[in-house]
């Protein structure tokens, strides 16, 4: 009985040592699958990477257009303000209310 005993006890010791080196050549087809594809993958990386400095360099070219864009908005509603500001300046001015009154108290003409 002791004999089968060590029989079957040196088989899965056997079982275990061959477990232990599918196990690693596992994990080293696994480990150069991975730096394949990392390698595969690097180009990849490359491009997406480019195409993101790109797209920050267009995100910042349109927030400077669309702060100068703002900033002329600005210019002009400054403007309109300046001339409203002389518009009722002129509209006010002493002499204009009088032509404007003595305009009112003219008689229309008759037409002969």
């Amino acid at each position: 009985m002791g004999g089968i005993a060590l029989i079957i006890f040196l088989c899965s010791l056997a079982i275990a040592i061959l477990c232990l080196v599918v196990l690693v050549l596992a994990g080293k087809r696994i480990y150069s699958t991975l730096r394949y594809a990392y390698k595969d993958a690097q180009p990849w990386m490359e491009l997406v990477a480019e195409n993101g400095r790109r797209n920050q360099e267009a995100m910042k070219a349109m927030e400077e257009r669309a702060q100068n864009i703002t900033r002329i908005g600005q210019d002009m509603q400054d403007s309109m303000d300046d001339i409203r500001d002389s518009w009722d300046e002129i509209r006010t001015h002493p002499l204009i209310r009088t032509a404007r009154f003595f305009g009112r108290l003219r008689r229309p003409q008759k037409a002969r």
